[in-house]
């Protein structure tokens, strides 16, 4: 692919150029406007491309390239004349400095290192693991970066070690910074985009004249000095949550529930297009969505009538147990007050013959054993006796049909059955004229 985007820059007449004075290569240039096709690292695998001409300073060099590498060609491919080459490069060179490779961030000089592999490497790794961590399908350097080898003042060239460490460096890291034998403070402060007053700051510095070549200044750095775009596709399952729509219903007790339609939360599957820059989303682009599962929305009854409030309407205190054995009035030369529910069954469930509030719950010497007895608020009291346990407490508000004891054979008994009583108005009355 290479070969390809270098078709029009021959080796023979780069070679040919090497021979001109500046002054002729300054003419070639400007007679024949040749395009350098200068690739960015924004590649996959990075294509180290070696733009050098005679300078001035009598460099000789080549547009070259390592021919064997596997590339992939960028999304990015910048044009520059050579003359806007030369004038990017011509100030950075010295004759008679040290042998090195000048690195160009969006056109600007960053530093000088000794070996480009290892600026490949550093970069190709970079890229190839934020594609890794990200899962994407590109990753690409956002920044214009390209090389020039030739002499650069010994100052100007750092170790691969202080490179890397401001490459890498992230925001709000504070990174440390030789200044070059051309920098300024204001120079500085657009190599990291952090303003100058906070660079004197931090460093203890009172005056721009203070930032000397050779200074090594902390800086704070605001942004990465290298941003790496990526582009990932994200295919997710997002639950949507069913809705409830409760339904009143007056014959329940509040607190009783009815499911007519259980609730089931579906599922929508989306595939998105995302854009990072870093590890920032930057860019979230919504490509499909589909459903894998319908909502299904709850429909539940709920139950309006108040525990504890009388209907005015009693009902029968034992639901398995339709037997009585002694009915209301005399009995063994007095007044049975209630009347006997009984098949011989210990345990049977005893029911609130209608709601109200619990006054008694206790076993007392009154001859009743283990008895309740329950407030209806209306006039109306009714007595359950001989449980052999109770389910309620004193102070407690019962609905019309909750289970309040069980039948025994407590206190004056002589079998397991329950004694009803219906009091109205203090007067104890028959039940069976109110059942």
């Amino acid at each position: 692919m290479f070969n390809n985007l270098m078709k029009k820059i021959t080796k023979e007449k780069l070679v040919e150029k090497t021979k001109l004075l500046k002054g002729e290569v300054l003419e070639n240039i400007e007679k024949n406007k040749k395009k350098f096709l200068i690739t960015s690292l924004s590649v996959f695998m990075v294509l180290c491309i070696t733009v050098c001409a005679v300078f001035s300073n009598g460099i000789n060099a080549l547009v070259s390239s390592r021919e064997n590498d596997e590339i992939y060609q960028s999304e990015i491919t910048y044009q520059v004349d050579e003359d806007i080459v030369y004038e990017i490069v011509k100030d950075d060179f010295d004759h008679s400095g040290v042998e090195a490779f000048g690195v160009y961030i969006d056109d600007e000089f960053f530093a000088a290192v000794e070996n480009a592999d290892q600026l490949d490497f550093l970069l190709n790794g970079m890229v190839i693991l934020k594609k890794n961590n990200l899962r994407a399908e590109s990753s690409l350097i956002q920044e214009k970066i390209f090389y020039v080898s030739g002499k650069y003042n010994k100052e100007d060239i750092i170790d691969y070690k202080d490179f890397k460490s401001l490459i890498l460096a992230q925001q709000d890291d504070v990174v440390s910074y030789k200044v070059k034998t051309k920098d300024t403070l204001d120079s500085v402060s657009q190599i990291f985009n952090v303003p100058g007053e906070e660079i004197l700051a931090l460093n203890s510095l009172t005056a721009p004249e203070e930032v000397k070549p050779g200074t090594v200044l902390k800086i704070k750095l605001k942004e990465s000095v290298i941003n790496i775009k990526s582009v990932s596709t994200q295919d997710y399952d997002v639950e949507v949550p069913y809705s409830v729509t409760q339904q009143p219903n007056d014959d329940m007790y509040v607190g009783e529930e009815n499911y007519i339609v259980k609730g089931e939360n579906g599922i929508i599957n989306h595939i998105d297009k995302v854009e990072f820059v870093n590890d920032t989303e930057v860019v979230r682009e919504k490509i499909s969505e589909t459903v894998k599962k319908e909502v299904v929305n709850e429909v539940v009854e709920v139950g309006t009538k108040e525990a504890g409030v009388p209907t005015n309407n009693f009902i029968w205190p034992v639901p398995a147990i339709s037997n009585i054995t002694s009915g209301f009035g005399p009995r063994w030369g007095t007044v049975h007050q209630g009347i006997d529910i009984a098949n011989g069954s210990y345990g049977s469930t005893i029911v609130a013959s209608d709601g109200g509030v619990v006054t008694c719950a206790s076993n007392t010497n009154n001859g009743y054993g283990i008895h309740v007895i329950i407030d209806h608020g209306n006039g109306y009291q009714t007595l359950y006796g001989h449980a052999s346990q109770v389910f309620v407490s004193v102070g407690e508000q019962v609905a019309q049909g909750e289970p309040i004891a069980a039948i025994g054979n407590t206190g004056n008994s002589t079998g397991p059955h329950l004694h009803f009583e219906i009091i109205e108005n203090f007067v104890k009355v028959n039940p069976l004229g109110y059942l």
